[in-house]
Parts: C-alpha cells; sequence; structure tokens
C-alpha cells in the first residue's frame, strides 16, 4: 500500500465537509432574503417581528399573529453552575390565546438577543400613542 493519501481519498474524506458548509451557507442566505422581503427587525429562534406582525415559524406554515394584544417576557432558568440546565426562555403572552415559549441554552449572545427581542416586540404590540391635545389659547383683545 503506498503511504501517500490519494487524491480520491482526500475528496472522499473532504467532499462531506464541503457540502455541509455551502448548504448552511445557501439556508443563511434564504432566511436573509426571506427576513427582508418580510420586513423583519428582529429574530430570536423561529420568532420574527415586522412592525405589525410576529411571525412563528419558517416557511409556508409560518402562522402570523397581529401584535395587538402581545407581551414579551425574558427570564433566564436553571442554575449559571450548571451550563446544561442554564437557558435563556422567551413567554409571549397573547391575551386571546395560549402564551407562546422559546427557549435556547444560555450565553452572552442568546440572552442579549432574546433582550433585545423583548423590547422590540413590545414596544411595537404598545398602544398606539395618544394624539396630541390642542390647547385653546385666549384671544388677544
Amino acid at each position: 500500500m503506498d503511504p501517500r493519501i490519494s487524491p480520491v481519498m482526500v475528496a472522499i474524506l473532504v467532499a462531506p465537509f464541503a457540502l455541509l458548509g455551502i448548504a448552511a451557507v445557501v439556508f443563511d442566505l434564504s432566511q436573509s432574503r426571506r427576513n427582508r422581503r418580510d420586513g423583519v427587525l428582529a429574530t430570536w429562534g423561529d420568532l420574527r417581528i415586522t412592525k405589525s406582525l410576529l411571525i412563528v415559524g419558517c416557511r409556508h406554515n409560518a402562522v402570523r399573529i397581529p401584535l395587538t394584544g402581545l407581551a414579551a417576557t425574558v427570564t433566564e432558568t436553571g442554575s449559571s453552575a450548571d451550563p446544561t440546565s442554564h437557558r435563556v426562555r422567551v413567554t409571549i403572552d397573547d391575551r386571546a390565546g395560549e402564551p407562546i415559549y422559546r427557549e435556547q441554552p444560555y450565553s452572552y449572545g442568546s440572552i442579549g438577543a432574546a433582550r433585545t427581542f423583548e423590547i422590540l416586540l413590545n414596544r411595537a404590540a404598545g398602544p398606539a400613542p395618544a394624539a396630541a391635545e390642542t390647547v385653546a389659547l385666549p384671544a388677544a383683545a
């Protein structure tokens, strides 16, 4: 047997990793394109926010929920001493239906993204600003 690795063996070993990398890039580009088309402001997991909708899920089976009446909260569960149980949970309360729960493992990135998502959803779902009142000034004599 030849001690050198043949080009065919290298191709067999490298090809699966190259294909997985290409698939990941294509998926990321298609998700970015879909987010731009939908006008997405923020994402967290499979939750996406537009100016007027919460989109839950991906692709054609995504559920679109109006933002009015929604409120998001972020909590940390588990112990920071045990990294396997320390998780970030986003809860979206819908006054008309069941709450939506999503969790991810804790990291500085996941907690930061969850807090940003919470702030943007709560701002977008908040009540409309009150109309400015006009003040009648006394007529000059």
